[in-house]
C-alpha cells in the first residue's frame, strides 16, 4: 500500500485502475484506497448481472465488467468490451480431414466428453483435437481427475474413422492461437451453468479466423445471439462450418485490442464526466437523495428563480416543499444540455412552479395533465405519445398520487428516447409502512427499498444515474400530521446496445405496460392466437395483466391443453411461450413433450423439448408440427411437463398453416 500512494502522490492520476481480485490484489481490499486520490477503476473478473447489479462502491468508484451482454442498472458498474489477440487469418486450405479443437481444465463441466459423442454421431469421419493443460493449483484439478475424463473421452468414440489426440500442455498464446487456427472449427461445449462470468476460451477462439461452435451455456451468453446460429443444439457442426466466420465478424471486430481499448477509453471517460457532473450539483450529493435543508440551503440560485418567474403559483405552494421544484429545475437545465433538439415532458404539469420557470425561460414543453390538456398519462400514450420520443420526462410530486405506480413509471420509460433522464421526486420515508402513517391524499409514501426493489425490476432498459443516498437523511416535513421527506429518484434509459439485451428481462418478468402486447406478439409471428386453452397440473393466475399457467415442478402433467378447434385437413405447426427456471443440468435433459390429439387420437410424431431448446429464465418460443387429415376432427395441441423443473407459460397457443394449399 506504501508503493501504491506513493506512486498515486507522484503521478497524480485523474484515473487509476486495478486489475482487481481479492485473491490476488490482497493489499487493495481496503476501502482506504479511494482516499489516495485519483478515481479508482477496479476490473471485475467473471462478472455476471446478479453480481454487477450488487456492486457498491466502498472500495472503489466504479468497477468494469468485461460483459457486453450486461445491462447497467447499477451506475457503478460500467460495461466494457472483452479482449481477444489480434486476430489472425486462418491456416489456409482448411483441413482435409475434418477437424474440431478445445481446450480448457479438466473441469468435468467443460462438456470435452459430450463433445467427443457429437462428433462421433454425427461424422464418420474425423478428428478431434483437445488440449487440457495442467491446473496452477493441483488440489483443485488433480491429474487423477485429468486421467478419468480423458478415459471418458475416449470412451465415446465407437467408430474407427475417428481419432482422438489429446494433448496436456500449458500453452503460450501464440501456441494457443496457432491450435486453434489449424482446426476446421472449434468447439466448446459447457454444461449449463448458474450465473458465472462469461467463458475466456472463446475470446481465444474468435481470434484464430475459425468457425466456433458452443452449447447454450451462459458461459457463452456473449455468443448465444448468433445468427445463424452457432450452437450445436440447433445446427450440426458442418452446417455452422458451412456458415463459416461471418456471423461472428461483429464480435471479432468489437473484441480485438485496438476496438476493444478504444472502447475501454470512452467508457472510462464517460463515468469521470458522469461523476463529475453529480459531484457539481449544488449540494454536492448527486441526484438520487434525500432533498432536506441540505439542499434547501445550497440550491438557492434555483429557488430564487422559482420566486422570481412563478411568484402567483409560489403563494399557493407550502414553502419547505419547493426544494422539489427548485431540484427539478436545476437537473433538467443540466441534462438538457446534452441533447442537440431536447424534447422535453411534463408529466402531471398543472401548476408546477418547474415547469412554469422553464416556460419563461424559453424552453418548450409538452405537457400531460388532466387540468391542463384533459389526459392523464395513460390515456396520453394510449392516443397521443410516440415510444421513444423524449429526452427528458420530468415529474415532480406526482408518483405517490398514482393509484398504479408501476405502470406509470413504465409508461415514463417507453417514453423515454435511448439515453433519455426521467427527472421525479417523491414523497418519502423509510419508516414506512411500519408507521401506517401518510397524507390522505397520497396511496404511499416511498422507501428505499420499495424504489429498488418493486419499482426498478420494471425498468430493466434503464438504470440509475448514480447510486442512491436516500438512506442518507431525516424526515424533517410534516403534512396532516404524518412526518416525510422527499426523494429525488433519477434515471436513464438505456442506449440501443444496452436494450436489445433488456427485451428478454421485459418479457420475463412481465415488466412494463407492453408486456402482453411483447409476449403475444412473439406468439402471434407463429400464427393464429387461441386463447380456449386449460391445464392440468398448474395454476391459472395474471402476471402484469397477462394470463400465465404456473406449475412449481411438484407434479408432472400436462401443463396446457386445448383449443378443441377443426381446421381444413394440412400441415400445421403449434407454438407456445414458456420460461424454464434456470437449474444446472445438461443442455440435453427433457424438459417437455408437445403433441396433439384429434379427438383424442395421439399424434405419431411428439416433439421432446430438452433444456438447451430454452433461454432459462426468460420467456422462450418453443414449437412443433403436425398434421390434420380429417376436416370435422377437433384438433387438441398440448404441452407436457416430463421434468419436476418450476415453468411459466403464456396461456395461449399459435397455429398455423404450413402447406402452400392454405387459404
Amino acid at each position: 500500500m506504501d508503493e501504491y500512494s506513493e506512486a498515486v502522490a507522484t503521478c497524480k492520476p485523474d484515473a487509476i485502475l486495478l486489475n482487481f481480485h481479492p485473491a490476488t490484489l490482497t493489499w487493495a481490499d481496503n476501502s482506504q484506497i479511494k482516499s489516495y486520490g485519483g478515481t479508482c477503476f477496479a476490473i471485475c473478473h467473471e462478472v455476471h448481472q446478479e453480481l454487477a447489479d450488487h456492486l457498491d462502491d466502498d472500495i472503489f468508484h466504479f468497477w468494469l465488467c468485461p460483459d457486453p451482454t450486461l445491462l447497467p442498472h447499477n451506475p457503478v458498474a460500467i460495461v466494457v468490451p472483452r479482449f481477444s489477440p489480434k486476430t489472425r487469418p486462418a491456416v489456409q486450405p482448411a483441413p482435409e480431414v475434418f477437424t474440431v479443437g478445445s481446450f480448457g481444465f479438466a473441469a468435468p463441466t467443460k462438456g470435452f466428453q459430450k463433445l467427443c459423442e457429437l462428433v462421433n454421431l454425427q461424422f464418420d469421419r474425423a478428428r478431434i483435437r483437445i488440449n487440457i493443460p495442467p491446473h496452477d493449483l493441483q488440489t483443485l484439478i488433480p491429474q487423477a481427475t485429468a486421467d478419468k475424463l480423458i478415459d471418458e473421452c475416449e470412451r465415446k468414440i465407437t467408430k474407427p474413422g475417428i481419432s482422438l489426440e489429446i494433448t496436456q500442455d500449458f500453452m503460450s498464446e501464440d501456441s494457443l492461437m496457432d491450435f486453434l487456427s489449424e482446426n476446421t472449427i472449434n468447439a466448446f461445449l459447457y454444461d449449463a451453468f448458474s450465473p458465472r462470468g462469461i467463458s475466456s476460451c472463446t475470446d481465444y477462439a474468435l481470434a484464430s479466423g475459425r468457425p466456433i461452435a458452443i452449447s447454450n451455456s451462459t458461459m457463452f451468453r456473449n455468443l448465444l445471439g448468433v445468427n445463424p446460429s452457432i450452437s450445436v443444439t440447433h445446427r450440426p457442426l458442418r452446417e455452422i462450418v458451412e456458415s463459416g466466420i461471418a456471423p461472428l465478424r461483429h464480435h471479432v471486430a468489437q473484441y480485438e485490442p485496438r476496438a476493444s481499448g478504444q472502447a475501454w477509453d470512452s467508457a472510462i471517460l464517460e463515468a469521470l464526466a458522469r461523476r463529475e457532473m453529480c459531484r457539481s450539483v449544488p449540494d454536492g450529493r448527486g441526484f438520487n437523495k434525500i432533498l432536506d435543508d441540505r439542499s434547501r440551503l445550497t440550491y438557492t440560485r434555483s429557488l430564487e428563480e422559482l420566486q422570481q418567474r412563478a411568484p402567483d403559483l409560489l403563494t399557493r405552494k407550502i414553502a419547505q416543499a419547493n426544494i422539489q421544484q427548485a431540484f427539478a429545475l436545476d437537473a433538467v437545465e443540466r441534462f438538457v444540455t446534452g441533447y442537440y433538439e431536447p424534447r422535453i415532458l411534463a408529466v402531471g404539469s398543472f401548476e408546477d412552479t418547474t415547469v412554469a420557470v422553464l416556460r419563461a425561460k424559453g424552453y418548450r414543453i409538452d405537457e400531460v395533465d388532466p387540468n391542463v390538456n384533459g389526459m392523464d398519462l395513460d390515456a396520453f400514450f394510449s392516443t397521443q405519445a410516440v415510444p421513444g420520443s423524449y429526452d427528458i420526462v420530468l415529474s415532480v410530486s406526482v408518483l405517490e398520487h398514482v393509484a398504479d405506480d408501476g405502470r406509470f413509471v413504465r409508461i415514463i420509460a417507453d417514453l423515454l428516447a435511448p439515453g433519455g433522464v426521467a427527472i421525479l421526486t417523491v414523497d418519502f420515508s423509510n419508516d414506512f409502512p411500519a408507521t401506517g402513517r401518510k397524507p390522505t391524499v397520497d396511496h404511499r409514501l416511498y422507501t428505499t427499498s420499495d424504489i429498488i426493489d418493486r419499482l426498478m425490476p420494471l425498468l430493466p432498459d434503464c438504470g440509475l444515474i448514480d447510486l442512491p443516498a436516500w438512506n442518507d437523511g431525516k424526515d424533517d416535513f410534516t403534512y396532516e400530521g404524518c412526518v416525510y421527506s422527499f426523494a429525488a429518484w433519477v434515471f436513464r434509459k438505456l442506449e440501443w446496445d444496452r436494450i436489445r439485451y433488456a427485451a428478454p428481462y421485459l418479457a420475463a418478468h412481465g415488466a412494463g405496460v407492453k408486456a402482453d402486447n411483447v409476449l403475444r406478439q412473439l406468439l402471434s409471428s407463429q400464427g393464429e392466437i387461441y386463447d380456449t386453452v386449460y391445464t392440468v397440473i398448474g395454476d391459472e393466475r395474471y402476471e402484469e395483466g397477462m394470463r400465465v399457467f404456473t406449475a412449481d415442478g411438484s407434479t408432472l402433467g400436462y401443463l396446457s391443453f386445448g383449443p378443441y378447434n377443426t381446421f381444413a385437413p394440412g400441415k400445421y405447426r403449434c407454438s407456445f411461450v414458456v420460461r424454464v427456471v434456470s437449474c444446472n443440468i445438461p443442455d440435453d435433459t427433457p424438459i417437455a413433450v408437445i403433441d396433439t390429439a384429434a379427438d383424442k387420437a395421439m399424434q405419431q410424431n411428439p416433439r421432446t423439448c430438452t433444456y438447451g431448446d430454452f433461454r432459462p429464465d426468460t420467456y422462450s418460443l418453443i414449437s412443433a408440427e403436425f398434421d390434420v387429415s380429417d376436416d370435422t376432427a377437433k384438433i387438441e395441441t398440448r404441452l407436457l411437463l416430463l421434468r419436476q423443473t418450476p415453468v411459466t407459460m403464456l396461456a395461449a397457443v399459435a397455429i398455423e398453416r404450413l402447406d402452400q394449399t392454405a387459404p
